[in-house]
C-alpha cells in the first residue's frame, strides 16, 4: 500500500500541475481536500459494522474508482518538470515541510487515536458517522481556502487544530466531541492548503519534482508520528493531554513561519 499510495499521490499531483498551469496552488488545494477526506473515510467505513464489512466496503470503493482512472483524457499540452536538489537547501522549502508535517500529524492523531476515546460512549457505527462529518469539514475547509495567503492559513490552522484535538481529548460527552471535530477538521483543512501554498511559494513549479517528493514523504512521517506520540500520551497521562502532541509541532511551525520572509506576490 505504501508503494501504491505514493505512486498514486505523486502521479495525481503532477497530472494536476500539468493540466492547470498558473493555477497550481488553487487546484492542488482541492486535490488535498479529497486526499484528506480519504484519510478520514477509513474510520468512517466502520459504520458497516463487524470485521469484514469495512473491508468489503473499501473494495467496493476501489471498484467504483477504476472507470474514473481508465477513461481520464490526456492533457491538451505537456509540461516539463525537472528535479532540483538545490530547492531542498532553501529555508522556504523546510518551512513548508514543517507545515505539512503538522497537518498530517494532526490528521494521524484525529484518525488513529481519538476513535478509541470516542468508543467509550459511541458504537462503531456512530464513530464512523462522526468521521463522515469530519471528512466533509476537512474537505470544505481545504477547498474553500484554496488560493488564499498561506501564512495566515497556517497560523489559523495551528490554533484551530490544536484547540479541536485538545477539546476532543478532554471532553467526555458527544456534543463537545462534535464541536471538537468541527474545529480540528477546519484546522487540518487549512493546514493542508497553507503548507502547499508555502511549497509553491518556495519552489518554482518547473523544478518542483524533488521538492514535492520529499515534502510528501515528510507528510507521511507526520502520519506515523501522530498515532505513535498520541498513543503514548493517551496511555500515559491520558486523553486530556492529547492536545500537547499537535501543540508542540504547531509551536515549531509558528516559529518557523513567523521567522521566514514572504517572497512577495502570493501564488494564484
Amino acid at each position: 500500500m505504501g508503494v501504491g499510495s505514493a505512486g498514486i499521490w505523486i502521479g495525481v499531483t503532477f497530472d494536476t500541475l500539468e493540466r492547470w498551469p498558473g493555477q497550481e496552488y488553487l487546484c492542488m488545494s482541492r486535490i488535498f481536500a479529497a486526499y484528506s477526506v480519504g484519510g478520514l473515510i477509513g474510520p468512517a467505513l466502520g459504520t458497516f459494522g463487524g470485521i469484514r464489512g469495512p473491508f468489503l466496503a473499501y473494495l467496493g470503493l476501489l471498484v467504483l474508482a477504476v472507470p474514473l482512472v481508465l477513461f481520464v483524457a490526456e492533457p491538451a499540452t505537456r509540461r516539463d518538470f525537472a528535479a532540483d536538489r538545490a530547492a531542498l537547501r532553501t529555508r522556504g522549502f523546510w518551512v513548508a515541510c514543517a507545515a505539512i508535517l503538522f497537518a498530517v500529524l494532526a490528521l494521524g492523531v484525529l484518525e488513529g487515536v481519538l476513535p478509541l476515546h470516542f468508543a467509550e460512549r459511541l458504537s462503531q457505527a456512530q464513530i464512523g458517522a462522526l468521521y463522515v462529518g469530519a471528512s466533509l469539514i476537512v474537505a470544505a475547509s481545504a477547498g474553500a481556502s484554496g488560493g488564499m495567503r498561506p501564512r495566515p492559513l497556517v497560523f489559523a490552522a495551528v490554533l484551530l487544530a490544536v484547540a479541536g484535538i485538545s477539546l476532543a481529548g478532554m471532553a467526555v460527552n458527544v456534543p463537545l466531541w462534535i464541536v471538537a471535530l468541527l474545529l480540528a477538521g477546519v484546522g487540518i483543512g487549512l493546514a493542508n492548503t497553507g503548507s502547499l501554498g508555502l511549497l509553491v511559494e518556495a519552489v518554482p513549479v518547473e523544478r518542483i519534482v524533488t521538492a514535492m517528493v520529499v515534502w510528501s514523504q515528510v507528510g507521511i512521517i507526520g502520519y506515523l508520528l501522530g498515532p505513535l506520540a498520541g498513543g503514548i500520551v493517551a496511555e500515559g497521562p491520558g486523553y486530556g493531554f492529547l492536545g500537547l502532541v499537535p501543540a508542540v509541532a504547531g509551536l515549531v511551525v509558528l516559529v518557523l513561519v513567523r521567522s521566514s520572509r514572504s517572497p512577495g506576490p502570493q501564488p494564484s
